[in-house]
């Protein structure tokens, strides 16, 4: 309990692939040779199977101060060849008999980067009349088969005809999974076999119908269970129809909506440059990006720090993500997302390729969108964190180009500047109604709902 001191060893235990502990003073060529070991297997372990984060701790004694470089040269590198796990094959004869005498498959992606080779072997198992392809804006699936908007498709299954969209087979990869609904919905018409696809084989049970984890990469497993049927069930039209139905409602419903919320995702929606990254915050801007498709061809990767799901720390990822990768960044957040972690911006390697967009709407507005807290008196006092900030006091604390808009017109009129080159990241505040944009997303939700008798 000194100064400046916790207890450091396994801190991230529950968050990170593995702990490394460094020598408190590496004196001699034996702690030197150990240091750089360790090291490399950090790096090894992290890019291993499921790519995830591992901790180095290094331990500093005092004096911190006039401390010399010590000489010792290059870093070594040790290199891990790189395997794909296989199945024996009396395994994929089995696998593959179940798969395709099975007349309802349901496919659901979670979180994962771009994959040209897994979206070509989703095209084609898509051909079959019998599977069907859920994915979110963060699965990356850049492929026109796949249910895209999940939630508002699901409020467009007739009511009292669940069961018939429900599948008898569920494969899934990836990670997290945004959508509560298809949680609910899985968990409440649970397949007779749940097969999730992890190279590290963790027994993954988010829908508690698991039945088989499958330790092996979704590329090499779908190459694997990929296969040409001749399937005339409608499984995979009944989904179809109940998407584009919610596609239909949410469009005329944007043909009368007024500046709020949903109508500047639609915009931004279309408005990001093609072939560039985006992030989303936490809270309501992941939500409604699953409200809105990006057409495969704009190859657009999606970001979002899942998981915890916290607000912390989204600006600070898209920070390192535009600083990493050279291409236009563009984070979208709200107000207090972007508040949490306006630190961030204290970085004199702050990109120029880096696009904030902070949608400010005084407060938590996702309070007012989920049942319980929207229902309370206390909502604006307690849950909502209402405030009256803007965030051109901060643009200009960190000399940071600053644009508003409150209007569709300085909507337009500020994206066509906001996206040319800039010598710095650029800030765009865009100014929205809280009541309205709630009540309108709420508005949408229900005349779903109603057309299907729910």
């Amino acid at each position: 309990r000194d100064g400046q001191t916790i207890a450091q060893k396994n801190i991230y235990n529950n968050y990170i692939k593995k702990s490394f502990q460094l020598p408190a003073s590496p004196d001699d060529d034996d702690d030197r040779w150990f240091c750089q070991r360790m090291v490399n297997e950090a790096v090894n372990i992290s890019m291993a199977d499921n790519p995830g984060p591992v901790h180095i701790n290094i331990p500093l004694r005092e004096p911190l101060y006039k401390l010399a470089a010590s000489e010792t040269g290059k870093p070594k590198l040790i290199e891990v060849t790189k395997t794909e796990r296989s199945l024996p094959e009396s395994e994929i004869t089995d696998l593959l008999k179940q798969w395709k005498g099975c007349g309802k498959k349901l496919i659901v992606a979670g979180i994962k980067d771009a994959n040209d080779t897994i979206d070509r072997l989703l095209d084609k198992m898509a051909n079959d009349n019998s599977t069907v392809i859920l994915s979110e804006t963060t699965s990356n699936v850049n492929s026109n088969n796949a249910v895209k908007c999940i939630d508002p498709t699901l409020d467009c299954i007739p009511a009292g005809e669940e069961k018939v969209y429900a599948p008898d087979i569920l494969l899934t990869f990836g990670d997290e999974l945004v959508s509560k609904k298809i949680k609910a919905f899985l968990r409440t018409y649970r397949p007779k076999e749940h097969w999730h696809i992890d190279p590290a084989g963790e027994c993954i049970d988010t829908f508690k119908s698991l039945t088989k984890v499958i330790a092996t990469t979704p590329e090499y497993f779908l190459k694997t269970i990929c296969a040409e049927t001749e399937n005339k069930n409608e499984f995979k039209n009944l989904w179809r129809q109940a998407y584009r139905q919610s596609l239909n409602s949410r469009d005329k419903l944007m043909e009368s909506v007024p500046f709020c919320d949903l109508a500047v995702f639609k915009i931004l929606m279309g408005s990001i440059p093609d072939n560039s990254n985006l992030h989303f915050a936490n809270s309501s801007p992941i939500r409604y990006s699953n409200l809105f498709v990006i057409e495969p061809d704009r190859k657009i990767l999606v970001n979002c720090n899942r998981g915890t799901s916290g607000i912390e720390g989204s600006i600070s990822t898209a920070s390192g993500a535009a600083f990493a990768n050279g291409k236009i960044t563009t984070i979208v957040t709200g107000d207090l997302g972007f508040y949490y972690d306006s630190n961030a911006l204290w970085n004199k390697h702050l990109p120029n390729n880096l696009r904030i967009i902070v949608i400010n709407n005084s407060g938590g507005n996702i309070f007012r969108i989920i049942p319980g807290p929207s229902e309370l008196d206390e909502l604006e006092e307690f849950f909502e964190t209402r405030h009256e900030m803007s965030a051109e006091s901060l643009a200009t604390a960190y000399a940071i180009p600053y644009y508003f808009c409150d209007d569709f017109n300085s909507l337009e009129k500020q994206l066509k500047v906001f996206y040319k080159p800039h010598e710095k990241a650029v800030i765009l505040e865009i100014k929205t109604p809280a009541k309205e944009s709630a009540e309108l997303l709420r508005d949408f939700i229900k005349m779903q709902k109603n057309n299907n008798g729910k």
